[in-house]
């Protein structure tokens, strides 16, 4: 998660911004004129417009107050127009989206999506900086961005059908690892949400760790600058190490790490903007845990509709002319496969919340690390 604590925004933050929007920019380019001149003129003219926002955006000033309005809605439109068309009207017609995705050129989606969640992810991070240094003059921000989550979790998924999109296996296979892969590789909309769901997950996740790594390389940053300190003045008191956080570390004052130790250093007996901090990060990963979730409930909802679709049409084979020769074991096999979006939601859950408890084991120790080092150290 990141913070802000000087006074003027870091030129790198604002500088990753533009660059990941250039790059939005041209990948979007690209994608119109594979994709959307095809699609009629109502299609092409959308896109062109939304092109000519993206320009606007990357040579509008940074101090405009619209630029971050703009850069938000241009980036969501471009990822989002990247990733339904012409994807959604083909899942739509009835074909497989992993069989769309194999069917269409899909890299200028794919690098549409990743650049466009990567300046949601920059731009989030400005506004929650904004809102740090200055409550009564920012709006609304939150800690990550779930537009940039859901972007990148598409990214993925658009990723995963191109390399997985041509992986056959037979029913008859139930051997364990057929079993996993057919899952895995499975035709039906409620398999695609699975997947589409957990890479969501999983980005959000990613982004986490991100910020987990820069708090890292900052609390590392800060104690190399400490060691220094205390070699060439003999001694380091809490007052000059919350000056050093605060000022000789511009590239990471953005960072959650440093944040913490300038509020333990300057709140000790009432540590309020430190709790503060604590619950904008709680709300954030609040939501994630809720779309896990969501991810073995919708494996189960598939299991259920297929069971109701197969015992339901289970009289009509009875009373078929030759139903004394019914295939029982045919039945059988078509049952068991109809589990396979339950063991794709059980299996899709475990390695999210795993992934998920151990980036949470890291932020913790980050911040016990950081005010470990803020009470190791005398008051004057």
């Amino acid at each position: 998660m990141k913070m802000r604590a000087t006074e003027t925004q870091p030129d790198a933050d604002t500088g990753r911004l533009r660059a990941y929007l250039l790059c939005l920019t041209v990948m979007f380019a690209l994608y119109c004129a594979i994709h959307a001149y095809g699609q009629g003129f109502r299609v092409f003219a959308f896109c062109a417009l939304t092109l000519a926002a993206l320009v606007a955006s990357v040579l509008l000033p940074a101090t405009n107050k619209r630029f971050q309005l703009l850069v938000r809605l241009t980036a969501t439109t471009a990822g989002a127009t990247a990733t339904l068309v012409p994807l959604m009207g083909e899942v739509l017609a009835g074909k497989p989206l992993a069989v769309a995705v194999q069917a269409e050129p899909v890299w200028p989606q794919i690098l549409v999506a990743l650049f466009a969640a990567r300046v949601l992810s920059e731009a989030c991070d400005l506004r929650f900086s904004a809102l740090w240094r200055d409550p009564l003059g920012s709006s609304i921000a939150s800690t990550q961005s779930m537009s940039a989550a859901i972007l990148l979790g598409c990214c993925l998924t658009l990723v995963f059908y191109q390399f997985t999109g041509s992986i056959s296996i037979a029913p008859d296979r139930l051997d364990p690892l057929a079993i996993v892969i057919r899952a895995f590789t499975g035709a039906t909309i409620i398999h695609a949400a699975i997947i589409l769901l957990f890479f969501v997950v999983a980005a959000a996740t990613l982004d986490a760790a991100l910020l987990a790594r820069q708090d890292s390389m900052a609390l590392a940053s800060l104690r190399a600058l400490c060691r220094r300190h205390l070699a060439e003045a003999g001694g380091l008191t809490k007052a000059q190490l919350g000056h050093l956080a605060g000022t000789a570390l511009p590239q990471y004052a953005h960072t959650r790490s440093l944040n913490l130790v300038c509020e333990a250093v300057r709140n000790r007996d009432h540590p309020i903007a430190r709790r503060s901090l604590e619950a904008f990060h709680a709300a954030s990963r609040h939501l994630v845990r809720a779309l896990l979730a969501f991810i073995p409930l919708l494996g189960f909802l598939g299991t259920v509709i297929g069971l109701t679709a197969a015992v339901g049409g289970l009289p009509n084979e009875l009373n078929a002319p030759g139903s004394g020769n019914l295939d029982i074991g045919a039945s059988l096999l078509g049952l068991a496969v109809k589990f396979e979006t339950t063991l794709l939601g059980l299996t899709g859950a475990l390695i999210a919340s795993l992934l998920l408890a151990f980036l949470e084991k890291r932020e913790g120790e980050i911040a016990a690390e950081c005010l470990h080092l803020v009470e190791t150290l005398p008051d004057e």
